[in-house]
């Protein structure tokens, strides 16, 4: 989906980016007997987004994923 947005943008100055996230420490897991510790937490996803607002002209990220990492 995302290359053939990028195809119709590719004459402009948009861009667009995925962020895909594994697991990440929000309510929605509140009552979830899952570890917590294996999740992502919630700056890390945020620091995703800003590196794509923040990005300067010359580069064009279209996708991070993000992956929690073992908790040792």
């Amino acid at each position: 989906m995302v290359s053939s947005i990028l195809d119709e943008l590719d004459e402009t100055n948009v861009k667009i980016a995925t962020i895909n996230p594994g697991a990440v420490d929000t309510p929605w897991f509140a009552n979830s007997p899952r570890d917590k510790s294996t999740m992502l937490d919630v700056e890390k996803v945020v620091d995703a987004m800003m590196l794509l607002i923040n990005q300067g002209s010359c580069s064009n990220i279209d996708h991070i994923l993000l992956l929690p990492t073992k908790s040792w």
